[in-house]
């Protein structure tokens, strides 16, 4: 019933209807047989004999016929076999984001920052393949965040950039011709190896201000420089520019002297206007006192504290 026609010689087709029919009419008298012994026996069987029919009518159906009356020589079968489409993806992310490192394209995907105290952390950026997706994320109320299944078609990429916490502070340190030189520190505990920098420069370290200083000349008000440091004052991989020195040896010699006295007062009195020809290193050493300006006080002590 279920085969090409002419995929069988008359011969051979009506032999296997000879068999069938012997097959069948013996199972038909087996069944009547217990019939009249059991006839509940014979009735349990029913429900197996039609699920063993329905598979060897399945059975049938799965296969490939050649119609003899095509084949003329060699047949050559080719298969060819792909791989289907995965629905797996990977998740690149750091370690402190969590979650699974796999997603499925389709469902949501959901992610933890794991927040360290001493660290800031930036809003997370995801990318599904090249696109990126970040402005459908959705933040959760507990605090984690979810990407859609319908954005989820490719790899995943979360990026979230980890830096030190430090407190930025801004001071008039000297006030020059037309310009002010302004202090800035960065407060915080770093990580070994870590320091914090203005603009990519490494900043001093200052025991007395128990924090990072940097100077900077500007024209700008101390409003408009404490935003303008908040932004480039980071944390990053490196080592201080130097380490201030209070002890009076403002110039550097090694020997607290008048000279380092009249230097301090030159400062204060707005000879020099930049880094030019006094270092920022001395500028700060200038602050004997450590009160975040530079004065005539600083010169006296710094005469008082000559031997």
């Amino acid at each position: 019933m279920h085969m090409a026609d002419a995929l069988l010689t008359p011969a051979v087709a009506g032999v296997m209807y000879a068999a069938s029919a012997v097959v069948a009419g013996a199972s038909i008298v087996e069944l009547h047989k217990e019939e009249k012994q059991d006839l509940t026996s014979a009735a349990k069987k029913l429900p197996t004999m039609a699920v063993m029919s329905a598979l060897v009518f399945a059975g049938q159906m799965i296969n490939y016929t050649i119609p003899g009356t095509d084949i003329k020589g060699d047949i050559v079968i080719s298969v060819t076999k792909t791989v289907k489409p995965s629905s797996v993806v990977s998740v690149t992310k750091p370690d402190y984001v969590k979650g699974n490192d796999t997603a499925t394209k389709g469902q949501d995907y959901t992610f933890t920052v794991e927040k360290e105290d001493g660290y800031d952390y930036s809003e997370p950026t995801v990318k599904v393949g090249d696109v990126d997706v970040t402005d459908k994320v959705v933040k959760n109320g507990d605090g984690s965040y979810t990407i859609p299944g319908s954005t989820i078609t490719g790899n995943i990429t979360i990026e979230v950039t980890k830096t030190a916490a430090v407190a930025v502070d801004v001071a008039q340190y000297l006030t020059l011709d037309g310009k002010v030189m302004y202090l800035v520190t960065a407060s915080g505990t770093l990580p070994e190896g870590q320091v914090a920098k203005y603009d990519g420069m490494s900043m001093f370290w200052s025991e007395k201000y128990n924090a990072y200083a940097y100077l900077v000349i500007s024209a700008d008000n101390l409003e408009a420089v404490k935003a303008e440091a908040a932004a480039k004052v980071k944390v990053a991989e490196g080592t201080s520019a130097g380490t201030v020195d209070y002890s009076g040896d403002v110039n550097g010699t090694g020997l607290t002297d008048v000279n380092d006295a009249q230097l301090t007062y030159d400062m204060y009195n707005t000879k020099y206007s930049s880094f030019d020809v006094v270092s920022m290193l001395k500028f700060l050493n200038a602050d004997v006192s450590g009160d975040k300006k530079v004065n005539t006080a600083d010169a006296t002590a710094i005469v008082n504290l000559i031997k």
